[in-house]
């Protein structure tokens, strides 16, 4: 063929190199990104939920026969929780725990808005 390939929809041969992407603003690629980016969180949602609570999962253990508790990462029984090296792992937790999770909230409600309009 010496003719490139014209989709039938727009006549044009430039959106079939990226397939059904429409050219137009930063808006229009958003709208048609948006079921790509649902399917992204609804597969990750549990798992990037799960992993950031791992690095937070510490319990209480009676240390070198002591009738003291210490609470430990049980990740690695061998580190006391919230300090040193397990300090800066929680705090980056943390934050990427509220970060997913405000995302998420702030996504879900202003996609229920817009099918409300």
């Amino acid at each position: 063929r010496s003719h490139p390939r014209v989709l039938a929809t727009t006549g044009r041969t430039r959106e079939a190199f990226f397939g059904m992407y429409r050219r137009g603003d930063m808006r229009t690629f958003l709208i048609d990104v948006k079921s790509v980016v649902v399917i992204f969180v609804w597969i990750n949602w549990m798992k990037i939920m799960t992993r950031c609570l791992v690095l937070l999962h510490c319990e209480s253990f009676f240390v070198d026969g002591s009738e003291s508790l210490q609470y430990r990462y049980m990740g690695v029984p061998d580190i006391v929780c919230f300090d040193g090296a397990h300090s800066t792992v929680a705090t980056m937790a943390l934050i990427a725990f509220g970060v997913w999770v405000l995302l998420t909230a702030v996504g879900i409600f202003f996609g229920v808005r817009h099918l409300k309009n």
